[in-house]
């Protein structure tokens, strides 16, 4: 058995008829992970191969990362765009909503249903309300990236204390 695995080998190794599946090509390629050339390299004085070298690596889109990752980065982003505190202002979507951009809480019996919606337990009253104030765009309540945004401009501007459990659970209101 040994020898016919070494015979394979052998006739693998150093026969004419034995070439990859691929066929080196001439310029750059292009794939979704980024620019490659073909490139041949010699070992010793004359076993020759080719093989791809990447030029240049693709940069992963927001949009392509898992969605937590998506969230944190938007968080980051805003809380530095509108200069608040990124520690309190991740540790208060924590606090809401666990990250999960499709949270529902405060639920009322009478009405049976939940007041609260989102990354930042947004009430809908609430939304119109400080939509109107912000109504430089249009936002919408079903979003995480425009709760984070409008949240983010809320607090920055002193309303803080519309999260007030989790304000003073996470220690931005004393």
């Amino acid at each position: 058995m040994k020898s016919i695995f070494l015979i394979g080998l052998f006739l693998l190794l150093f026969t004419h008829n034995a070439y990859a599946s691929f066929t080196p090509k001439e310029g750059l390629t292009e794939d979704s992970k980024g620019w490659y050339i073909w490139k041949k390299f010699t070992i010793g004085q004359n076993i020759s191969y080719w093989a791809i070298q990447m030029i240049q690596p693709k940069t992963a889109l927001a949009d392509e990362l898992p969605l937590q990752d998506q969230i944190q980065n938007w968080l980051n982003s805003a809380a530095e765009k509108y200069k608040i505190n990124k520690k309190l202002f991740v540790a208060l979507a924590k606090c809401e909503s666990i990250f999960n951009p499709d949270a529902k809480g405060d639920w009322r019996s009478e009405t049976e249903e939940y007041m609260a919606f989102g990354l930042f337990q947004w009430w809908k009253k609430s939304w119109l309300k400080y939509s109107a104030v912000y109504d430089y765009r249009e936002w919408n309540y079903n979003s995480w990236r425009d709760q984070t945004e409008l949240s983010a401009l809320v607090i920055r501007d002193g309303g803080i204390k519309n999260w007030y459990n989790c304000g003073k659970w996470i220690g931005w209101i004393r």
